[in-house]
């Protein structure tokens, strides 16, 4: 489970990227404290939903914090 989460990790540090642009220098570190990987699943789609990185971050936040 460890290398899919790793995994699933990596790709939500990209997946926002060409549409937002630079992320904040702490959003990996967020994104790497979840090392569930049915948690970071459900956050993929918020990738690709999310209006502005704000609000990638705010449903990102939202979602870890309901599966704590």
């Amino acid at each position: 489970m460890k290398g899919k989460a790793e995994g699933i990790n990596l790709a939500l540090n990209e997946l926002p990227k060409p549409r937002f642009g630079a992320l904040p220098a702490d959003l990996p570190a967020k994104l790497f404290s979840a090392s569930d990987p049915d948690t970071l699943k459900a956050l993929i789609p918020s990738a690709y939903v999310a209006e502005s990185l704000q609000d990638f971050i705010d449903l990102m936040e939202k979602i870890m914090d309901k599966r704590k």
